[in-house]
C-alpha cells in the first residue's frame, strides 16, 4: 500500500512539475517575444551594427615600455559608452609611463608579471589580477619577468568631470 502511495506522490510531483515548466516556458517565450520587439522599436541604433567585436587602433608608445592600442568602440556618437578601452604591454625590464589622470581605471593583467606602484604603495600584479585606480592616483607598472606584461584598461570620467 504504502509503494502505491509513493508512486502517486512522484506522479503527482512530476505533473506538478510539468506544468509549471510549461508554464515558465511560456512566460519565457512572452519575455522573449517583449525584448525583440523592445530591440525592433530601437530606432536610433542598430543592435548588429553596434555589438561585436572590437577593433584596436595604435594610440601611442610609452617612453621606455611599449606600445598602446585604443578601443574602436562601435557605439553611435550620439549615445556613447560612458567608459573607454585600451590595451598595452610593457617590455620586460622597463616601466610604464608614471600616469595620473582625471579619470578612473581598472587594468586587467592578461599576461607577465609587474611590480604596481601607485600613490604610495606597491604590489605585485600577475596573470588574472586587477587593479582599479580612483581619478588623480598615480600608478605605473614594472615589468619583472621575462616576457611582455599585456594589460586591459577600461577607464572612464566620473559624473561631475
Amino acid at each position: 500500500m504504502r509503494v502505491v502511495y509513493q508512486v502517486r506522490e512522484v506522479r503527482r510531483r512530476h505533473l506538478a512539475f510539468c506544468a509549471d515548466l510549461g508554464n515558465a516556458s511560456s512566460d519565457y517565450r512572452q519575455t522573449q517575444q517583449l525584448r525583440r520587439g523592445n530591440l525592433d522599436d530601437m530606432s536610433s541604433t542598430n543592435p548588429v551594427i553596434t555589438s561585436g567585436p572590437v577593433r584596436f587602433e595604435h594610440w601611442y608608445d610609452f617612453t621606455e615600455g611599449g606600445p598602446v592600442h585604443r578601443a574602436l568602440l562601435p557605439f553611435p556618437s550620439t549615445t556613447p559608452a560612458p567608459f573607454e578601452v585600451a590595451r598595452w604591454s610593457v617590455a620586460p625590464k622597463t616601466s610604464n609611463d608614471l600616469d595620473v589622470h582625471r579619470s578612473r581605471e581598472v587594468w586587467v593583467i592578461v599576461s607577465g608579471t609587474g611590480t604596481l606602484t601607485w600613490a604610495d604603495q606597491t604590489t605585485v600584479l600577475r596573470v588574472g589580477d586587477v587593479a582599479a585606480f580612483e581619478s588623480k592616483v598615480p600608478h605605473q607598472i614594472r615589468n619583472d619577468g621575462p616576457d611582455p606584461l599585456l594589460a586591459i584598461s577600461v577607464y572612464w570620467l566620473q559624473e561631475n568631470d
